[in-house]
Parts: structure tokens; sequence; C-alpha cells
């Protein structure tokens, strides 16, 4: 009796054992499974955004995967990513790309460019070719980012990245190269009724101009929180301006700041389209040092004394009625006219020939 109930405890564990070992296998094997899942969606979604007539075009020369099993990730060599922007092209590059997410949390997804970022853009105008590069760059995307300032707790879509050491410079040679320490950029798409809306954040942070600048070679910020109403064209082609006004998009700003040299100044506004595809709208500057400011575009020759003793006289008015000692300076885009302060600054032209 002694034995036979030996043996059936025996048998007993022997059967548990190996349940417990099939259910392991069937969790890795599940495991592995979904990470293999994962892993593939994500190479044929670069697949697919590699394909010719994409736009933008993402084209590589060799694409990995990596990070199992508590990792999904997949590594782009010789990433590059195309396409329009306004009338020319925008191109981004990196040597190394990689976007990765854990397995239990997909859409939320880190980036790393390790070996740095760069671009260029090309348009009719040298005024607007562009180039610059970042050592470093890292971010992440997906619908659960946070800390960006946003006024939603559930984005639809965001991306978060933060640029090291970056150069950035234009083709007429008096507004660069630029040097920063930092750069920032956040883009959140708001979850919520049509029309479309997104926030974006940009920032650069210890900034060094060329000599000569116009405030000095050293610039502490330059900040800017937008947020776009409507399918911003960022394309610049004219069929998406053209849809952009018809629904009634618009640029809120709602916070900016530079910090350069002399240059102290803040400012919020909004800014749209008119009928005939004119800036409209206004932007209220708020300008700190403002005698100061005036003093150095005196010494550049850009003001003669007359102008420059009458915006000293318009600053000190309108710091009478400033709570934070900044002197209120509105900017009015209307009826195709700019003017500052009621004073006249000239003609505004269309954005494009849309009609």
């Amino acid at each position: 009796m002694l034995a036979a109930t030996n043996v059936r405890d025996a048998m007993r564990r022997r059967l548990l054992l190996t349940a417990f070992s099939l259910l392991v296998l069937m969790a890795v094997g599940a495991w592995a499974g979904w990470w293999l899942f994962l892993s593939t969606y994500g190479q044929r979604v670069a697949a697919s955004a590699s394909a010719e007539g994409s736009e933008p075009r993402l084209t590589y020369s060799a694409i990995e995967r990596f990070g199992f099993p508590f990792t999904v990730g997949i590594r782009l060599r010789d990433a590059e990513m195309t396409g329009t922007w306004g009338a020319g092209q925008a191109k981004l590059a990196a040597a190394v790309a990689e976007v990765s997410a854990r397995p239990w949390r997909p859409r939320d997804m880190a980036i790393l460019l390790p070996e740095g970022l760069g671009w260029i853009t090309t348009a009719p105008s040298p005024a607007n070719r562009q180039t610059g590069q970042a050592v470093k760059a890292t971010g992440r995307a997906g619908p659960n980012i946070s800390g960006n300032g946003s006024n939603t707790a559930n984005p639809l879509w965001a991306l978060e990245l933060n640029l090291e050491d970056v150069s950035h410079s234009l083709a007429y040679a008096n507004v660069g190269p630029l040097l920063a320490e930092r750069g920032r950029i956040y883009w959140t798409k708001l979850d919520g009724p049509p029309p479309t809306k997104s926030e974006i954040e940009i920032g650069f942070a210890d900034m060094t101009f060329p000599s000569g600048a116009l405030f000095g070679r050293q610039a502490k910020q330059a900040d800017v929180s937008l947020t776009l109403t409507g399918a911003f064209p960022f394309s610049g082609k004219p069929y998406a301006i053209k849809a952009w006004r018809a629904e009634e998009g618009r640029i809120d700003i709602r916070s900016s700041r530079i910090r350069w040299g002399a240059l102290d100044v803040t400012g919020t506004g909004a800014i749209g389209l008119d009928a005939a595809y004119r800036p409209a709208g206004g932007v209220t500057l708020r300008l700190a040092k403002g005698d100061a400011v005036i003093d150095r575009l005196a010494a550049l020759g850009q003001l003669n004394a007359t102008a420059a003793a009458a915006a000293k006289t318009v600053l000190a008015f309108a710091s009478l009625s400033a709570t934070d000692g900044r002197a209120a300076a509105p900017v009015t885009l209307t009826d195709g006219e700019a003017a500052i302060a009621g004073f006249t600054l000239g003609p505004l032209q269309p954005v494009c020939a849309c009609e």
C-alpha cells in the first residue's frame, strides 16, 4: 500500500512538473511570437515608407532587429528621409537610427540617433537653403508622452526630440552659422473634433552667432510654443495653403521669448490668412530693456537719431501701463498692412498665388 502511494505521489509530481514546463514553454513561445510579430511589423512599416512614391520617403542601406526579449527594436543604417518642403525639398539623415519599445507598450517608442542627425532644405531662393546637424539626438514618440506642456492629458500622438550641440546655417551669410548647445522639439497632435489641432514647442539654448550679429555673438534663449488649428500646410503647396485657410486655420502663439544680448522680448498672439492669402492677425510683443535695444540698433545704423528718439518716446508711453517692467508693442497685420504700436511698417504680400 505504501509503495503504491509513493508511486502515485511520484507520478503526480512528474505530471505537475510536466504541466509547469509546458506552461513555461507556451509562455516563452507566446512572448517570442509577440516579439517577432512586433519586430516584423516595424520592418514592414519601414519597407512601406521606402517604397517608390512614398511622401515622405525613407531609405536605408540595412535594417536590423534587436532587443529580445524585453525590448523590440529596429535599427536602420544610413537612414535618409526626404520630402517636400515649401517649393523645395527637405532631407533628414542619420548614419544609425534606432526605434525601440517595450513589448507591453509598443505604441510608446524611444528614438535614438547615436551618431547624430543631419538636415538640409532647398528652395529656389538661396536665403531659404538651410543645413544643420546635431551631434546627438534622443527622443520618444507615441500617445503616452507627458511633461511637454501639452494642454491635454491624452494626446492622440506626440513626438519629443532633444538635440545636443546643434549647428545650423542659412545660405544667407548674415544669418548663419548658428551653434546651440541644446535644442528641443515637442509636437503633440491633439485628440478632439475637427478641425485638427496640434501643439508644437521649439526651443534652443546657449546659442553662438558669427561676429557682427545684430545683438552680439551670444544668445541665451529662443523659445516658441504654438497651437496649430487645421491641417497646417508644411509642404507650402498652394492647394494645401488654400485648404488650410478654408478650414479657418490659424497659428496661436501661446508663448515665446528671445534673450539675445540687449534684446529680451516675449510675444503672444494669433496669425491666420485673409481672403487674399496675406498674413492677418496680431501679436503683442513685450520688451524689456527697450532703450538698450534702440541704442544697439542706432549704433549699427539701423535707426537714425530722429527715429531712435521717437522710438524711445513710444516705449516710454508703453511702459506707463506695464506691470512687469515690459513695454507692450502690439503688432497688427490687417488689410494687407503691418503696423507696430500704430506705426505702419509696410505692405504684406500673399504667401502664395492660391487663386
